[in-house]
């Protein structure tokens, strides 16, 4: 029997061929779209379901990293219905007017030496595990969240993001092979997906190159922290780390209207930025060294909402912020201005300005203003607790 006979006019008796060649089609009987390129002959050219592609994706809200996915889905937008198909051209779907969405699953990869030999040459291997996401809002998943964390098991991205990978670059190994042991007679290995370091390299410099653009850098998915698999791609060879993670791409602003830190990238609500901020500035001032910042607070003089030099910034600041520390707003480093002077500094530059224009304050000051102007300008060790200054 002909599986494919009368399926175009819905008349099939059996039912399970009905539905099967239904969900092929996608929201329609049509199979035009979904077969035109599948009967090609030459995979190279094509992303296909199953096929693997690489992207960015930012998680923790603020990290963007490199990504491998296995295609799950491949569609048209902007149609009425949208179009499903089991493949498509590689050379349209990163096109500047795309109009492909490409769904995929992240796979979890660890790093080994390929040489077995410990010469620090590392590749990485699937370990047939994928790797799930919280909710970019969510800060901590219980066991009621399972069903959101399921569905971030699917990433899905703009066609400008997809870097469909070639079959013919892809490489195979058994894990007989990958740990350099002997393979058992009497059964045989499966095999999985192998990455040198040199492509993921090369894979994170193409798609570094395409966010370049802000429409396309807005397009990097946003979630929340990796719940479960082996990522991002880092690793520690020889004492030298090694890392798929670009911490000069700026995230993508969350829908909320959240910014992201000059300092650490990390997306802030602009009700939150003085408090972030000022963290940064204090740890800055006490001589601790932050790790992972793509940016020092600037030593003298540092804006309380940029951290940037308070002659080069272009922020507003406005005398009338509050001065009060609280649980939920525990930093105090408002816009003060001097009572010995015309100039207004925030209240952590306070100190600096008081060293550079009035050295003498300490002594030269009546004793009851000398009050005044000093408690005005001290942070509070209960300040420093909530702020979780060391």
């Amino acid at each position: 029997m002909d599986p494919t006979f009368d399926i175009n006019d819905n008349k099939s008796h059996d039912r399970l061929l009905r539905v099967r060649y239904y969900s092929i089609g996608g929201d329609s009987w049509d199979r035009t779209a979904s077969t035109v390129y599948s009967k090609s002959t030459s995979d190279d050219h094509l992303l296909k379901i199953q096929g693997l592609f690489a992207s960015l994706v930012c998680f923790n809200g603020s990290k963007i990293s490199l990504a491998i996915l296995q295609c799950t889905g491949i569609k048209i937008v902007n149609t009425h219905p949208v179009t499903y198909l089991e493949a498509a051209p590689s050379a349209e779907i990163s096109l500047p007017d795309t109009r492909y969405e490409i769904t995929g699953q992240i796979l979890s990869l660890v790093p080994f030496d390929e040489s077995n030999n410990s010469s620090g040459r590392i590749s990485w291997a699937w370990i047939a595990q994928y790797v799930a996401f919280d909710s970019a809002k969510t800060k901590q998943a219980s066991a009621a969240d399972l069903p959101s964390r399921m569905h971030h098991l699917s990433v899905t991205v703009d066609g400008r993001l997809a870097l469909p990978l070639k079959s013919s670059d892809l490489k195979q190994l058994t894990l007989e092979e990958i740990l350099n042991i002997p393979r058992p007679a009497d059964k045989e290995s499966e095999k999985t997906w192998v990455f040198s370091n040199e492509q993921l390299e090369v894979f994170g410099r193409i798609l570094c190159e395409r966010v370049t653009e802000d429409a396309v850098r807005m397009k990097i998915p946003v979630y929340g922290a990796v719940k479960d698999g082996r990522y991002p791609y880092e690793a520690t060879i020889q004492d030298e780390k090694v890392s798929h993670c670009f911490n000069s791409i700026v995230a993508p602003a969350p829908k909320d209207g959240r910014r992201p830190c000059g300092v650490c990238l990390k997306n802030v609500a602009g009700s939150e930025r003085q408090n972030h901020m000022g963290r940064h500035i204090l740890l800055s001032q006490r001589g601790v060294i932050e790790p992972e910042i793509v940016m020092q607070v600037a030593k003298d003089y540092p804006c309380g909402f940029c951290g940037k030099e308070m002659s080069e910034n272009g922020c507003s600041i406005s005398i009338a912020s509050a001065l009060k520390s609280s649980t939920t707003k525990p930093s105090t480093n408002a816009p003060l201005k001097c009572s010995l002077c015309t100039e207004t500094h925030w209240k952590y530059n306070m100190p600096k300005h008081l060293q550079d224009r009035h050295p003498s304050w300490k002594v030269s000051v009546p004793l009851p203003d000398r009050n005044i102007l000093a408690s005005a300008i001290s942070i509070s060790q209960e300040e420093e607790a909530r702020m979780k200054i060391p």
